[in-house]
């Protein structure tokens, strides 16, 4: 028998293995729990590119919920 303050192995991966289910819960989304977001791109040489680049980001930003300003 051991002691009741002393911490065993099988104690410990007990203790362990809680405590790794807890953080490894998925993650839930809340209604305004994505943000917002501000990013700058270049300017690109191909025509039509910037156009492009920018539906992309609004497309990701209305999927994931984030509000997203392009400068």
């Amino acid at each position: 028998m051991t002691p009741a303050g002393k911490l065993t192995r099988r104690r410990f991966l007990a203790t362990t293995a809680a405590s790794t289910a807890l953080v490894a819960m998925p993650y839930v989304r809340g209604a305004n729990a994505a943000g917002k977001l501000s990013i700058g791109l270049w300017d690109h040489w191909v025509p039509g590119a910037n156009d492009t680049s920018r539906a992309l980001v609004q497309e990701w930003a209305a999927k994931e919920k984030v509000e997203v300003e392009i400068d």
